[in-house]
């Protein structure tokens, strides 16, 4: 059976490898080439599985110099070996990559659901809440930092708020016209679910985001005179939720949240 022999273009144009990395590997003597009579390149048609399995061994992240060593003498015991220690290292890479591809598809869902909240700050609007279980801290101080505190104290991971929703339920005889008491911390970390629970009430809301932080935002108070003097009694805490915080924005003034208002 004769033998094709290819020159280093066309066994590029098989082999996917460009014709600078074949002169490379010839070099190093990972994928050595032959000569011709003109002194010229060429390769065999057994060498396309063995570029083939080059191409398949650096995308598995192993280095040219192991690559060499494994495919010198590949039915080895040591072969084996570091090919079994290859699979468990891409195994817990797969791993670390689906947990980014996961992160940035929740941030691009965030970050164009902010898109559309820019456009409808301060803008009333009624909607229907399901009842959701929630952990609940109480603290008797006015900083916040002692809540996000208390949280890593029950073994939350560090970027617990990147991932669940946190507020303050707040009752309405409390709000005042530039204050009211960070007494009552709320979020979805579920170490603090097994703490102490709670159950958000279910039912009619009316809502508004606008920007600010969630301690003593002025808006709050507008917000809830607002609904009084259209006529609504408020039945129920008072939700404000941050929608957007420390994790995108360096200024409190450009922190967006959710105030939630439970009508009858």
């Amino acid at each position: 059976m004769t033998t094709l022999i290819y020159s280093i273009h066309e066994f590029a144009a098989l082999s996917g490898i460009t014709e600078y990395n074949l002169r490379y590997f010839d070099k190093i003597g990972l994928l050595p080439a032959q000569r011709d009579t003109n002194g010229y390149r060429v390769y065999h048609q057994r060498q396309i599985a063995s570029a083939q399995m080059v191409v398949t061994l650096q995308n598995a992240r192993l280095s040219n110099a192991q690559i060499k060593t494994l495919l010198k003498d590949y039915t080895s015991r040591h072969s084996l070996a570091m090919l079994k220690q290859t699979q468990q290292q891409l195994t817990a890479y797969i791993n670390t990559l689906h947990n980014a591809q996961s992160f940035i598809a929740g941030q691009i869902s965030q970050l164009e659901t902010l898109h559309i909240i820019n456009n409808q700050l301060d803008t009333p609007f009624t909607e229907e809440n399901k009842s959701e279980l929630v952990g609940v801290i109480s603290l008797g101080t006015q900083h916040i930092g002692d809540f996000f505190q208390r949280v890593s104290e029950f073994n939350a991971p560090p970027n617990w708020y990147l991932h669940h929703r946190y507020g303050f339920l707040l009752a309405e005889k409390d709000i005042q016209s530039k204050s009211y008491p960070l007494d009552k911390f709320y979020c979805t970390e579920p170490s603090i679910i097994d703490h102490r629970s709670q159950y958000l009430s279910a039912g009619r809301y009316i809502s508004q985001y606008c920007s600010g932080s969630l301690e003593n935002n002025q808006k709050v108070w507008s917000f809830v005179q607002h609904i009084r003097q259209n006529g609504y009694r408020i039945q129920g805490d008072i939700l404000i939720e941050n929608v957007s915080g420390p994790a995108v924005q360096t200024k409190k003034s450009d922190f967006l949240i959710k105030i939630m208002v439970p009508i009858n």
